[in-house]
């Protein structure tokens, strides 16, 4: 899954009632239906892990959940830029087994100024996914230069492009703890 994906989440369609009665009439004819937590039209997040070192979360919507020889399986939907110069993004379908998605993280307090430190685990928005970095450099605008992914490139973000990493644990989001400095080390 190397698609690109929209940051912009109101590209995808909005969560409406209307949407969600649509989906789910669209789904009456699956018989195996699944309760899982993600409700149809619920804007989630599917990982993808490229070559074993680039993990990344894509933005996208929930379309339909499925029961697939005992796996949770759910059908979403993302946006991808398109090749064709008139059409700057195409509706893409995939699915995915439930480990694999979950849903948008919170958005950080309203108001609240981002600010980051050096070597501090981050998540930047990075051709259309969230990917796991380590801060850099940190300039005098809050925007900074982050490593993605254990690269040796920085790529530099501004601080709307950044988030602080959470983890999605039994139906909880938690965030990544720091790692604790050794006594001896200042």
């Amino acid at each position: 899954m190397n698609e690109i994906i929209s940051p912009n989440i109101s590209d995808t369609q909005p969560n409406t009632r209307a949407r969600r009665n649509l989906l789910t009439e669209q789904n009456k004819d699956v018989e195996s239906r699944v309760q899982n937590p993600f409700e149809i039209g619920a804007n989630v997040e599917i990982s993808s892990q490229d070559d074993n070192t680039c993990h990344k979360w894509y933005p996208g919507n929930v379309l339909a959940t499925y029961l697939v020889d005992g796996v949770e399986m759910v059908k979403v939907e993302y946006f991808v830029p398109s090749l064709d110069e008139k059409k700057r993004k195409r509706s893409v379908e995939t699915r995915v087994s439930i480990d694999r998605i979950r849903p948008q993280p919170p958005p950080e307090r309203s108001g609240a100024k981002k600010s980051y430190e050096l070597m501090q685990d981050v998540e930047a928005f990075d051709n259309g996914a969230w990917c796991a970095g380590k801060v850099k450099v940190i300039l005098f605008d809050g925007s900074c230069f982050v490593s993605l992914n254990n690269s040796k490139e920085q790529i530099y973000f501004h601080h709307s492009e950044m988030r602080k990493p959470r983890k999605w644990v039994d139906g909880v989001w938690e965030m990544t703890k720091k790692v604790k400095q050794m006594p001896w080390i200042t």
